[in-house]
């Protein structure tokens, strides 16, 4: 089995500020999700489904933008 790699782990190795790290966007949506993410991780999840359906009907230019 390989090893995980967190970027958070990367981030205090190399003595960056974690809170530079993330790309630069318009919108945030943060979803408290307990289970690791799949590369895919709007499309491929057990959200219950009226979650899902939010997430389904995000603005084509959200979804574009990598919210």
């Amino acid at each position: 089995m390989t090893e995980r790699v967190y970027c958070s782990r990367l981030a205090a190795e190399a003595n960056a500020d974690p809170a530079g790290t993330a790309v630069q966007v318009e919108v945030w949506l943060l979803l408290e999700y307990p289970r690791p993410w799949k590369p895919r991780a709007l499309q491929d999840n057990d959200l219950p489904p009226a979650v899902q359906a939010v997430l389904d009907h995000l603005p084509v230019e959200a979804q574009r933008s990598g919210v």
